[in-house]
């Protein structure tokens, strides 16, 4: 058997509550007017995300999760939290 890839435990978090709590292949973020991918094993960070869409990336595919004003992401080594306002 082959080594199964490493995902990313994401939660995606509204003033409305959880938009996404789960794992993923990896996540499309609007940030500084471009988009920034988080994948598996990312350093940790701290950013503030602008407007635009949060894209969610499971099995090679992209999912919008929610359209944002605003938002901060927060990266750590088990998990990744999206902080948004919609």
């Amino acid at each position: 058997m082959g080594k199964q890839k490493p995902l990313l435990n994401v939660q995606v978090l509204s003033e409305n509550g959880a938009l996404f709590n789960g794992e993923c292949d990896g996540l499309l973020l609007p940030y500084n007017k471009e988009e920034i991918a988080i994948l598996p094993q990312h350093t940790p960070i701290v950013a503030l995300l602008t407007v635009g869409e949060i894209k969610v990336i499971e099995h090679g595919k992209e999912r919008i999760v929610a359209e944002i004003k605003s938002g901060i992401l927060y990266v750590a080594e088990e998990k990744t939290v999206i902080l948004i306002n919609t």
